[in-house]
């Protein structure tokens, strides 16, 4: 698996890799308030560790509302 990037402020955070159900992104750090909008397009696996985020908003999901699959 090759690992892909999200963009903007997401990178270091966030990194995506390509799966065979599309991408899973592994965000983490202290830093990570809230869930970046700017992930793959195919998001269908996040992982959330260690991160500064105490409550969702609950627009956080929204951008991988049709592809999102397990949180």
């Amino acid at each position: 698996m090759m690992g892909i990037p999200a963009s903007g402020p997401a990178l270091k955070e966030c990194p995506c890799e390509e799966i065979d159900e599309g991408f899973e992104c592994r965000c983490s750090g202290p830093a990570l308030m809230d869930v970046p909008n700017n992930l793959h397009k195919e998001l269908t696996i996040l992982i959330i560790e260690d991160a500064g985020i105490e409550v969702l908003k609950s627009d956080s999901l929204l951008p991988y509302s049709t592809t999102l699959r397990e949180l």
